[in-house]
């Protein structure tokens, strides 16, 4: 499976969309395509799923705008964490971040990646986890998975830092250390 190629490509560090389709290799390796028809998603609203339909082509007619304005209110976010906000670059995204972090009271802790030690290992990661090697985080900072850990704990998985401890502090509160 490749995914919905009507949706946005990823965005990587050179700033070039990557679809998988454009690839030489594609017509090579690709015998069938097989394209899905049943929602389940939005299962039983056959018409937020016409609206759905009718953004994703691009053929926005005045009823799908106005059932979308209509949707439009107030939401009260009890569990603490903020909704996320989209941003069309990258740059936005990190300006929009570093922000963030600066308006937290408290010091910043940083974090260095300790890559693998197989030189191919660190290239495909690189290029496939669109994560830096460094991680600035405040106590209190809203964090986000970027792969699946668990059934639970899966890639966009939202968070709070809730607070910082080393090693040592950590055994003596909780008893064993789970490290992803």
């Amino acid at each position: 499976g490749s995914g919905d190629f009507y949706q946005l490509p990823p965005v990587d560090n050179s700033g070039q969309p990557k679809f998988c389709f454009l690839a030489k290799s594609w017509n090579k390796v690709i015998e069938n395509t097989v394209v899905l028809k049943q929602v389940f998603r939005q299962k039983g609203d056959n018409e937020f799923i016409d609206m759905l339909n009718n953004v994703r082509v691009g053929n926005l007619n005045y009823e799908t705008i106005e059932a979308f304005q209509k949707l439009d209110r107030q939401i009260n976010y009890t569990d603490g964490i903020e909704p996320t906000q989209l941003y069309p670059t990258l740059k936005e995204v990190l300006m929009a971040n570093q922000a963030k972090l600066n308006s937290l009271p408290g010091k910043v802790y940083t974090f260095q990646a300790k890559d693998p030690e197989n030189p191919f290992l660190v290239s495909m990661l690189d290029n496939n986890l669109m994560v830096d090697k460094v991680l600035h985080l405040k106590t209190g900072a809203q964090v986000m998975c970027v792969k699946n850990f668990t059934d639970e704990l899966v890639n966009g998985t939202l968070g709070t830092v809730l607070f910082m401890a080393t090693r040592k502090l950590y055994m003596k509160f909780f008893g064993t250390i789970c490290v992803y």
